[in-house]
């Protein structure tokens, strides 16, 4: 069976809502913060789409 492997490091992905995106100051609300990174999430959907796969990557001692 393959295996699809992901190195990379696991990022936080911090979900804002604002009110528009035009280029002036906006108030941000945060929604949400959750495991992220390019490597994470591309091996996240490939799992979801029922393919083997696996994470290797590093985690910083920072409050995340």
């Amino acid at each position: 069976m393959k295996r699809v492997v992901g190195f990379g490091a696991l990022n936080v992905d911090n979900i804002y809502q604002v009110e528009n995106l035009q280029l002036e100051e906006n108030s941000a609300k945060l929604i949400a913060s959750q495991p992220g990174g390019s490597v994470a999430n591309t091996i996240s959907g490939l799992a979801k789409l029922g393919i083997a796969t696996s994470f290797v990557g590093v985690v910083a001692q920072d409050k995340y």
